[in-house]
């Protein structure tokens, strides 16, 4: 059929005068409600038609017959059989309708259709109200992350996601579905968090993945750039330091100067230091700290939300440290891990992150146990054994393990003192947060 050409329904319909979608649907309910009662099939009274479906009925040129109920319908508002009224209108033998189809007809249908789509758009609109709202949870879930154990936070995360992905269906304005799918994002990226806190690598990637999307869909760099450091800092703790460096390099692509710049070259250092690549590694490490000590604007997730989001000094060093650790160079190590602590124990306590200061206590009693201190290494291990089983999440738990590692140094054969620490080690990182199931909060309907 040529694309030209109208289909028989679209002829009865401007013959008929039942234009707009309102109108069609009333009379369509009505003729449904008329043959229940004939056939005494009382399924066919609640029968209606969507407004997608009925603009396809009248474009035509559909692959499928509607189902049966709404067929027979359709057969009984215009006594036509269905496959007619959705053919050509040409071969439909509805000369007497046909002249009712003309220009100034089809032209009139057009503007009410127009408006009629223009004032159903405009109602698909949400309070702002309520996206405040979300984004003021969002931003006080990130916040209070590092406060909390991971799984307080997961399921108010979760309902956050949930509702801003809700919300979506009931709204048709731009703005507000980009703000929609930036909360969206950043509740994901809270999931991510939590499931690799607890020990869920591959769902963590799978939540990372999704921040990128949604952040790609809306042109967010901020978000894109959280996301793919997400994924780099999953592949380097499951030892895939060149998918780290691959992930690393895409982020940095499209990334905003400052923070997340400083936080992508970091990981980026972490990569090269688990190849052995020390040069690289310290490069990467000048970059972050480059990138961090610039004047760039401040990035609306890294900077302004924060929490878990961000990325400061202390969490610069402690990821620095780390890097330096793996090459086992103790002494950057330990000046790294000292700056953490010292920072940490300085700062306002609004940015203080106890699960960063406990990781750079382990990093730095990693660094003691390469120069030989190991009595400086217990001691300073001591307040991290006092750390509550939810709160000791994959971070530190695998962090101990590689110190626990370096306890097998040949300086240390024989040693009681390393193997009481080693089994001390051993212990704390069997109860680890990932291994408890607490029952979640019930759902909110």
């Amino acid at each position: 059929m040529p694309e030209a050409e109208p289909t028989a329904l679209r002829v009865l319909v401007v013959e008929r005068r039942w234009r707009t979608y309102e109108t069609f649907r009333r009379h369509f309910e009505e003729a449904a409600r008329t043959l229940a009662a004939e056939t005494n099939d009382p399924r066919l009274a609640a029968l209606s038609v969507s407004r997608t479906q009925f603009e396809r009925w009248l474009r035509g040129g559909l692959t499928t017959r509607p189902y049966p109920n709404a067929s027979a319908v359709l057969q009984r508002m215009f006594s036509v059989e269905v496959d007619v009224l959705l053919g050509p209108a040409s071969e439909a033998n509805l000369q007497e309708q046909a002249q009712a189809f003309n220009l100034k007809s089809e032209i009139t249908m057009a503007a009410h259709e127009s408006s009629e789509h223009a004032a159903y758009a405009a109602a698909r609109a949400i309070d702002n109200m309520t996206i405040e709202q979300l984004q003021e949870d969002v931003t006080k879930v990130a916040r209070e992350y590092p406060e909390k154990a991971p799984i307080e936070s997961f399921a108010e995360a979760k309902r956050i996601r949930d509702l801003a992905l809700s919300l979506l269906d009931r709204t048709g304005r731009p703005a507000q579905e980009s703000d929609l799918y930036v909360a969206a994002g950043q509740a994901c990226g809270i999931l991510a968090t939590v499931s690799f806190d607890l020990g869920y690598t591959d769902a963590a990637s799978e939540q990372a993945r999704t921040v990128f999307i949604y952040g790609r869909m809306v042109g967010h760099e901020g978000l894109c750039a959280w996301a793919m450091g997400m994924r780099a800092l999953i592949a380097n703790w499951s030892e895939f330091p060149l998918a780290a460096l691959e992930l690393v390099a895409k982020g940095l692509a499209t990334a905003p100067a400052g923070t997340p710049t400083a936080r992508l070259h970091a990981i980026g250092a972490r990569a090269y230091s688990q190849l052995g690549n020390a040069i690289s590694a310290t490069e990467s490490a000048g970059l972050a700290l480059s990138a961090a000590d610039s004047d760039a604007p401040a990035d609306e997730l890294h900077d302004d939300i924060g929490g878990e989001f961000s990325f400061d000094g202390a969490r610069l060093r402690r990821c620095l440290g780390s890097a330096y650790v793996n090459l086992k160079l103790a002494e950057p190590a330990a000046r790294h891990a000292r700056q953490v602590i010292e920072l940490y124990d300085t700062g306002a306590p609004i940015v203080r992150m106890p699960k960063v200061a406990i990781e750079a206590r382990i990093e730095l009693a990693h660094a003691l146990i390469l120069s030989g201190d190991l009595d400086g290494a217990a001691d300073t291990l001591g307040t991290v054994f006092d750390l509550p089983q939810p709160q000791r999440v994959h971070g530190v738990t695998e962090r101990l393990v590689k110190a626990r590692q370096a306890l097998a140094l040949p300086s240390y054969q024989g040693s009681s003192e390393a193997l009481d620490l080693g089994a001390r080690i051993e212990v704390f990182a069997a109860e680890s947060a990932g291994a408890i199931a607490p029952a979640l909060p019930p759902r909110r309907s």
